[in-house]
């Protein structure tokens, strides 16, 4: 067939060129007769229709495809239609099978037919290879010879290649420019593109919350609508250097709101250039570091002030004293220092709770400020401890005078939640460059006065003097010197008589311990006390007066002398260790019966931590021990911690007892004491006793029971042992005397 459609071509091209010449006779050719030109027109008509029919189902295709590539279609929605349309444009449609075949999916098989049998145009795309389109002809009829693929198949196969190829690129570009777009919108950071001479082009979401200003606010703007006016010209001149020599900019900017507010920013600009190297847009990524800014000023402040009343700490504390010292350099002046305590601040916290306290350091720390120049700095060094250091002083008397100021404005000005509190200071001062010229060594002599200070009874300040050094120095040795007292058995313990006004008997003893140091002598516990209970030793020595007292109270017991012994327990005792069990265990190991142990206790022992204080004292009193209180009416005890811990007996202290017969209210004190304990059932013992008097108004008011000088002294272990044998059957002549 094709032969013969090659030959009636060439008749008709012959008759054609013929009839242009004018040779009308064309049958007249030997070669070409008019039934071979009817023949020749019959089958080109035919082969031409055709042809034109399959380039029209071809044409048909692509457009169906083209309109599909530039469709909303999914992926695979997209490639059913290409399958669907394709077969359309072939010969013979109606045996084609199309597999479209990408490398991440497999739409079918192509196992029905073999190579030979198939049209394959591979689909590229930018990243390469992405798969195949398959052609074939699976099922051919019987006997028809369809004959080999034609070109035009192929071409049309590479054709429809192509656009899968385009579809595939521009879907996968469609995305990316949705992420773009989205990132765009969703970064935190704000974004602005301008062009080439700095108009914005493009903003996004963010840019306006930070800025305050909408797209439709900055488009085509300049940027310089957003300078602060904070940078010099030089500022601008330096980035705009830099962004176009190295082709970014990254830095810390002042830009402008919309509402006219200064605020500060991070700024990264990157330019974009073409090919030939132009200039296309300028693209900024900034941050609001407003934030970051105050967190850094604040960590500034905190570095060098007290979060609490926003006092300069120790550290800013000692730059401030040495630039005070030069100043004092220069002008010939001196520099004053005071180391402020707050009395019974403890007290505060404990009974009315932390932030209680806080208020009043708050308020105390006002007062200070108010006492002293702008020039002065007023620090605080941690917990109720404040420093005051007065610069440019040309008068000891000026720091005399700013610390009494102090004193009496603490005093008058102080209240918590309306409620007036009376509160002191003790105040410790030292002077540059008399007592010191460096900062540690002011601050440790102002120390040391102030311990002065705190001996003195508090509510006063003591400047530093040279005795204190000397004092200071025997406390530090104290310090080192009491662990090898307990190694060596240095202590030793005396026991002072205690008496009942109506039969005239001892009734009791007190324990006290006393330390035997090799070099210094006799040291008083007053004065080892306080030292051992900031450290660790107050345990170790309070359970060896524990164990000592019960032991040796064992030894008169089991001689016929029944008398209970009373022990001091300090308060650091109760916060630090299992007093229930050190208690239990002296008694076990000297065999003591608890009835004859007294344990006296202080008033802030009953204030504070109370439930667990009064757990101990419940339990020990279960177990037969007694409880005093000691030195009562100096704290700030409450009939219904009495009632609760229900002691044994109340113990005036000395210092009403001293006075009790020239102050009145002394007087009022220690008979309404001694009444309230009545009511409640409680016997009362008045310690410091030393005159005839005293006894008398004591015994009148009804006191119960005694001890003092007056009486008897503290003992040592053999006198009191004289004493409990002499009155084994006669009443002391001392108290026969009072009582008559």
């Amino acid at each position: 067939m094709t032969e013969r459609i090659l030959k009636n071509t060439d008749i008709l091209l012959r008759a054609i060129e013929r009839l242009r010449r004018g040779d009308i006779d064309v049958v007249n050719e030997s070669d070409l007769t008019v039934n071979d030109i009817i023949e020749a027109l019959k089958d080109y008509r035919e082969i031409s229709e055709q042809y034109l029919k399959e380039r029209i189902k071809g044409m048909d295709t692509l457009y169906t495809v083209s309109k599909l590539t530039r469709s909303m279609l999914g992926r695979g929605d997209f490639l059913s239609e290409v399958m669907e349309a394709l077969p359309k444009a072939m010969l013979y449609p109606e045996d084609a099978r199309v597999m479209i075949r990408l490398a991440d999916q497999v739409y079918q098989s192509d196992s029905f037919v073999s190579k030979s049998q198939r049209l394959i145009a591979d689909i590229i795309t930018q990243e390469g290879f992405a798969g195949q389109i398959t052609l074939a002809y699976a099922n051919p009829h019987p006997g028809r010879d369809i004959g080999p693929f034609r070109q035009e198949e192929q071409d049309l196969l590479d054709e429809i290649a192509a656009m899968v190829s385009y579809f595939i690129e521009r879907q996968k570009t469609e995305e990316k420019l949705k992420l773009t777009t989205k990132v765009f919108e969703c970064i935190k950071e704000g974004i602005c593109i301008t062009d080439a001479n700095g108009q914005i082009q493009s903003v996004n979401q963010s840019f306006s919350q930070i800025t305050g200003y909408s797209f439709a606010d900055v488009y085509q703007q300049n940027l310089r609508m957003l300078k602060s006016g904070k940078h010099p010209q030089e500022f601008y001149l330096d980035l705009w250097t830099q962004l176009e020599t190295k082709g970014n900019w990254s830095g810390e900017i002042w830009n402008r709101r919309k509402n006219g507010e200064v605020y500060p920013e991070w700024l990264s600009i990157t330019k974009v250039t073409d090919d030939n190297d132009r200039v296309l847009n300028y693209i900024g990524l900034f941050m609001d570091i407003s934030s970051l800014k105050e967190a850094d000023e604040r960590i500034l402040f905190l570095a060098h002030h007290d979060p609490l009343t926003g006092l300069p700490n120790r550290t800013l504390l000692r730059d401030r004293v040495q630039q005070a010292f030069c100043q004092a350099d220069r002008e010939g002046t001196k520099v004053g220092f005071l180391y402020l305590d707050l009395d019974n601040f403890k007290y505060v916290n404990d009974s009315q709770g932390h932030p209680a306290g806080d208020k009043l350091l708050k308020q105390v720390s006002e007062c200070i400020r108010s006492c002293v120049r702008n020039s002065d700095t007023v620090s605080r060094l941690g917990g109720d401890e404040f420093a005051v250091v007065l610069s440019n002083m040309r008068s000891p008397f000026y720091l005399a005078g700013i610390a009494e100021k102090i004193l009496t404005s603490v005093s008058n000005a102080v209240s918590i939640d309306q409620q007036a509190m009376r509160v002191s200071f003790s105040i410790g001062a030292a002077i540059y460059p008399d007592d010191g010229e460096d900062f540690d060594t002011l601050l440790k002599l102002a120390d040391t006065a102030l311990y002065e200070a705190k001996e003195s009874g508090k509510n006063t300040y003591k400047c530093f003097t040279p005795v204190m050094a000397q004092s200071m120095l025997q406390r530090v040795s104290i310090d080192k010197d009491l662990l090898l007292a307990i190694k060596l058995n240095q202590f030793f313990l005396e026991y002072q008589p205690q008496f009942d006004i109506a039969s005239g008997k001892v009734i009791g003893m007190e324990a006290f311990i006393r330390w035997q140091h090799p070099k210094l002598g006799i040291i008083p516990p007053s004065r080892f006390i306080p030292v051992a209970e900031q450290s660790s030793l107050i345990g170790e020595i309070g359970d060896w007066v524990l164990r000592e007292s019960c032991r040796q109270n064992k030894i008169w017991h089991d001689a016929g002398y029944s008398l209970p012994i009373a022990v001091n327990l300090s308060p650091c005792q109760f916060a630090r260790y299992d007093m229930s069990r050190l208690v239990k265990e002296a008694l076990e190991l000297s065999g003591l019966p608890p009835s004859l142990l007294e344990l006296e206790i202080t008033e802030s022992v009953l204030s504070k931590n109370t439930e667990v204080n009064l757990k101990i004292v419940q339990t020990l009193r279960a177990h037969g021990v007694r409880f005093s209180i000691d030195d009562f009416g100096t704290g700030y005890s409450s009939m219904t911690y009495l009632q609760r811990f229900s002691v044994n007996r109340l113990k005036i202290d000395q210092s009403f007892i001293r006075d009790v017969m020239t102050n009145k209210d002394d007087a009022n004190i220690v008979t309404g004491i001694i009444k309230m304990a009545e009511s409640m059932g409680m016997n009362t013992i008045a310690e410091g006793v030393e005159t005839q008097e005293q006894c008398d108004f004591l015994r009148d008011t009804g006191c119960t029971e005694l001890q003092g000088f007056l009486l008897g002294p503290p003992l040592s272990q053999q006198e009191m042992t004289r004493l409990l044998l002499q009155q084994a059957n006669q009443t002391h002549p001392a108290i026969s005397q009072a009582i008559q």
